[in-house]
């Protein structure tokens, strides 16, 4: 208990430093722990034997034709969507002419001529 009475009296920088030093320290050690973890984990596999349990040819060729069946089809309903857009701006520009002529129209006729 004397240490922490020591500690209670010094100023509070002081007090500070020890705490982070502290919590330095420990951290380094933690780090330390999970890095040699870490190596010995990754020594512990054998590259070999997860070679041979995949066979990687076979990846690769369901790869290849899994992108390129896919790959058409996004690019088919791309085009698709691109057509509609441009069907649905289409529409919307002859609605947007249709309704500003109809909005000029009925505001000349009901514009009351002023004679001087």
């Amino acid at each position: 208990m004397n240490i922490f009475h020591t500690l209670q009296n010094k100023p509070e920088r002081i007090r500070k430093r020890i705490f982070w030093v502290i919590i330095v320290i420990f951290s380094l050690i933690l780090f330390i722990f999970w890095a040699s973890d870490s190596i010995k984990r990754i020594d512990s596999f054998n590259i070999k034997e997860i070679k041979e349990k995949i066979d990687l040819s076979e990846v690769k060729e369901n790869l290849n034709q899994i992108s390129g069946n896919d790959t058409k089809k996004s690019i088919e309903g791309l085009k698709d969507k691109i057509k509609e857009t441009e069907n649905m701006a289409d529409k919307a520009n002859k609605y947007r002419q249709a309704t500003s002529s109809q909005e000029q129209a009925t505001s000349s006729r009901n514009v009351i001529p002023i004679v001087k």
